[in-house]
């Protein structure tokens, strides 16, 4: 019989063939390993042995020794078809544009797109594909058995709506277990040395030990002070409700009340009670993404900080060379950059979280299966866009009900997430960790909050002349960039942090910061936005551009954080005569008619009215899913043909034009890293340590900085870019491109 290959690789001038069957074989154990973790054991080795099928042709063959490139994606799909015609399973077209698209990504069932044709279109063509037949004389492939009907069951909901979701959910997430299980199999026949460097992690039991050694060392420090009692009181409730059954809870804690660790020590208990996974700890802001891991590896210690990996969008996911009918004919070393989230803690943020749960790229959907059986941390939950509110809410329902998921809702300003009439898909049975929250916050309460009304920049960087120590925090780049400038001329010591910065940049200045306030020193620290979340200053007053209730909140919340002061600390809020767009002027509207109401803004009742009026009105409209993108998946649902790729072009937590990371030679260490990068030495440890000196920049802007020259090409492929230009990185703001990027709304949501 002829032998068929899969790949080849070179190495000290000697080839090394893999056999076809073999791989198929591989592919199949891991996707069905993956596929057990959510009830799909048998549809994971249905798919990795189908899934390369196309490779049998003779065209294939000889593509493997310098020939023409050759279709090999559709074959698979084409059998997996007839296989499961034969059964009454419904969902065979859904296996079908899951096999075909293991490299292209995720297609649209039937309707084209501007992305590229339709499974259907492809399958329309089927006839131009090379012949595969051989095929067949593999004992072990035509042995193969449809999975059962009743492995499908735990997808069946109440309505129709909801089991088209479930289905297209649980699509999205089988294709995830053959995307990595094929990746995965690839790089160990390509790259042994490097494929030995994934999921070499400790134990979480092991890590959970660690912690609680941490906790036991940090809650004997000063165990008496008031603020530290009512800490130990919320960690404690957080142990006690770590042994309940998984689902849906929320942490309602004010600001400075030990939310962070406390949510840690019930996902680490939950873990270790319900034989959980790992830890999904989801952040809003890049920005103090670097931050919180890092507390998460200063307290695991030096030996275990490995089991944390940060996952932002400054790592870089190509997809060109990843996601092509080629991606597997060679070796590439930067696929070691496209996470699959296999570590025991992961600190992600809402972007790269939930826009992975939507998505289409093979790259960004590799991760998913790894989601199943996870504790899931999602700090600041009020964060999530109100357009997108729906869809976020139906993911979160089905990662409990389908994946053995526990998720934590966890902010010091509860959203209205429950179902109500103007929101169906709202979370219900969600259960609140603190026994009495809104105690905490009459007890906790650190701040007053005074309204001066209109303020324009004159007039602030007037009135911080009689400010010994103050926190500005404005609502875009161009206002904090122009005021710490302006400020900068005065000569005081000013400091200011934005996404221009690269995260070294940012955790250098935070650190001054903190060392400044240690001591007696004046200082005006300048910042957008990504300070409100995760980051842990005090400074005795505060002012607040006005926006949404929970950023002012989140802002009051580093105003006497640690209660030092005899009396409240005072949090300035004023507006700006700038005008706001889209969700952040509906956000400042609603907050602005609570204050209109006479309501204290940190109050538990002011955060339900500010909620509860933000998404009525926006429900009225269709706002809370204002792409429809539920309505587009049931549409499809009766032929199990699911709109993917319309889908995750849709669904944008930011509404730009794309973003681009450039790297920033920011200091002898990131130069070395550069260095390393140009010589092509290219690893897993390097390709995330990247992320700490890069700045994301739209598409517009980076071309620009290429055409005049700012930016070049790092990398051999081309896929990194670095800062050649100094001139354009400022040490007090960082990046600066032209002055509409500059007027651009904080990003931060990366």
């Amino acid at each position: 019989m002829t032998v068929f290959f899969a790949r080849k690789r070179i190495e000290r001038g000697l080839e090394e063939w893999q056999p076809l069957i073999e791989h198929l074989r591989k592919t199949a154990g891991l996707a069905a390993d993956f596929g057990e973790a959510f009830n799909s054991e048998q549809w994971g080795r249905f798919c990795g042995l189908w899934h390369d099928l196309g490779k049998y042709s003779k065209e294939f063959q000889k593509r493997l020794r310098g020939g023409p490139k050759v279709d090999h994606s559709l074959a698979g799909a084409l059998e997996a078809l007839a296989a499961l015609e034969t059964t009454d399973l419904k969902c065979f077209r859904l296996i079908g544009q899951i096999i075909s698209g293991h490299h292209t990504g995720l297609a649209n069932g039937s309707a084209d797109d501007e992305s590229g044709s339709s499974f259907m279109s492809r399958y329309d063509n089927r006839h131009k594909i090379p012949d595969y037949g051989a095929w067949t004389k593999e004992k072990e492939l035509a042995a193969i058995e449809a999975p059962r009907k009743e492995t499908l069951q735990f997808l069946k909901r109440p309505d129709d709506k909801s089991t088209a979701f479930a289905f297209s959910f649980w699509g999205r997430m089988l294709f995830s277990a053959l995307v990595d299980a094929d990746f995965l199999d690839t790089e160990r026949f390509m790259s042994p040395e490097k494929f030995a460097e994934r999921a070499n992690y400790p134990e979480l039991e092991r890590l959970h030990e660690r912690f609680k050694e941490f906790m036991a060392e940090k809650t004997a420090q000063d165990p008496e002070r008031p603020i530290n009692v009512l800490r130990q009181e919320v960690y404690e409730a957080a142990l006690s409700r770590a042994l309940e059954k998984p689902g849906l809870f929320s942490l309602t804690v004010p600001t400075g009340g030990g939310k962070t660790l406390s949510s840690l020590a019930f996902a680490f208990g939950h873990a270790k009670k319900h034989g959980l996974r790992r830890v999904i700890y989801v952040i809003p802001f890049t920005s103090i993404i670097e931050q919180t891991a890092g507390v998460f590896r200063k307290l695991l210690g030096e030996e275990l900080a490995v089991a944390v990996l940060e996952h932002h969008s400054n790592m870089l996911e190509p997809e060109s060379a990843a996601e092509s009918e080629e991606a597997d004919n060679q070796a590439h070393s930067h696929s070691l950059a496209i996470e699959n989230w296999d570590a025991p803690i992961v600190v992600s943020t809402s972007v790269q979280f939930f826009e992975s749960l939507f998505a289409a790229r093979s790259s960004r959907c590799r991760k998913l299966h790894n989601i199943a059986g996870s504790v899931i941390i999602l700090d600041e939950c009020q964060s999530l866009p109100t357009g997108l509110l729906q869809p976020s809410q139906a993911a979160l329902k089905e990662l409990a009900a389908a994946y053995g998921c526990t998720i934590v809702l966890c902010t010091a300003t509860q959203p209205e997430l429950g179902k109500k009439n103007w929101n169906l898909w709202g979370l219900e049975d969600v259960r609140e960790i603190v026994p009495d929250a809104p105690r905490l916050f009459t007890v906790l309460k650190r701040a007053a909050i005074q309204h001066l009304g209109e303020c324009d920049l004159e007039a602030l960087a007037t009135r911080l002349e009689n400010e010994a120590r103050a926190l500005v925090i404005l609502d875009t780049k161009s206002q904090a960039a122009e005021l710490a400038l302006k400020l900068e001329k005065t000569g005081r010591p000013v400091f200011h942090l934005s996404t221009n910065m690269c995260p070294a940049h940012r955790r250098e200045i935070l650190e001054r910061v903190k060392d400044e306030l240690d001591g007696e020193n004046r200082l005006i620290l300048v910042s957008t936005s990504l300070i409100e979340a995760g980051v842990d200053v005090d400074f005795p007053v505060v002012y607040r551009a006005l926006s949404g209730l929970d950023s002012v909140a989140q802002a009051a919340g580093r105003c006497n954080r640690e209660g030092r002061l005899p009396g409240l600390g005072t949090t300035y809020t004023f507006t700006l005569p700038f005008a706001l767009q889209g969700e952040s002027q509906r956000r400042r509207a609603a907050c602005q008619s609570v204050i209109d109401q006479g309501l204290d803004l940190l109050s538990p009742e002011a955060t339900a009215r500010y909620f509860n009026q933000l998404y009525s009105l926006a429900a009225g409209g269709g706002g809370l899913d204002s792409e429809n993108i539920l309505p587009d998946i049931a549409q499809e649902a009766r032929r199990f043909l699911f709109p993917y790729r319309t889908v995750a072009r849709k669904f944008k937590f930011i509404e730009d034009d794309g973003r681009l990371p450039v790297l920033i030679p920011f200091n002898d260490v990131a130069r070395a890293d550069l260095e390393k990068l140009r010589n092509g030495q290219g690893d897993r440890k390097l390709y995330r340590r990247l992320g700490q000196w890069t700045v994301n920049i739209r598409l517009k802007d980076f071309e620009a900085l290429r055409r005049a020259g700012g930016v070049a090409p790092v990398d051999r492929a081309g896929l990194w870019h670095e800062l050649v230009n100094d001139s354009l990185y400022n040490q007090l703001v960082g990046l600066r491109v032209d002055d509409p990027y500059f007027m651009e709304i904080e990003k931060s949501i990366i």
